[in-house]
């Protein structure tokens, strides 16, 4: 695992458990949960200094402010600016999306994202699992041009394309390669996870 990602894995570590249900996160806890995250990564384990290097990245790179209230004994994320809230929600999805991997598959092979953070989509991390396992799903597909007329589909997806802010998913349909945007995709479901669940 390159530096750079071990370090966007931890830091978005950081802030998942931050943003859990416990509000104030004592300092071995945060320490060791992080470590415990990590190492399943293949990651190193981390100590406070890395943790408070972290915190500062976080703040400098995402606005997203990590304070400590000594009287709690914890670690907490300052909410005082609503749109803070947004920016770690988009954080989270980046998580759950590194999440959806192993530390031995090559993302950029069937994901392309721009330089900037797109518009967050809570289906990424699903559609991700679908394509690295190669597994169809079936999904309503809401026609914009046809005045919101909605399909049911079923496909197997092969490729995520961000472009302009936008997710678009290339999946066979019918042995037929088409591009679907993942904003009119509505409630997809993995068939074969669902099918085992069953």
């Amino acid at each position: 695992m390159g530096k750079k990602l071990e370090r966007l894995q931890r830091m978005l570590v950081i802030i998942n458990k931050l943003k859990g249900l416990q509000r104030y996160v004592p300092r071995e806890e945060l320490e060791n949960y992080v470590t415990h995250r990590m190492e399943e990564r293949g990651g190193i384990p981390v100590d406070l200094r890395t943790l408070q290097r972290d915190f500062n990245a976080i703040e400098e790179m995402f606005g997203i402010r990590i304070c400590f209230d000594k009287k709690r004994n914890g670690y907490y994320i300052n909410e005082e600016d609503d749109t803070k809230k947004e920016q770690y929600e988009r954080l989270l999805l980046n998580f759950d999306i590194l999440n959806a991997l192993d530390t031995s598959s090559d993302l950029h092979t069937y994901v392309v994202a721009e330089h900037h953070r797109p518009v967050n989509n809570e289906y990424l991390p699903l559609l991700i699992k679908a394509i690295k396992f190669s597994h169809p799903i079936i999904f309503k597909y809401m026609y914009v041009r046809e005045n919101g007329k909605v399909r049911e589909k079923e496909v197997l997806p092969h490729y995520l394309k961000e472009d302009q802010y936008r997710w678009y998913l290339l999946a066979y349909e019918e042995n037929v390669l088409k591009t679907f945007s993942v904003d009119c995709v509505i409630d997809p479901q993995d068939i074969v996870w669902k099918n085992i669940q069953a």
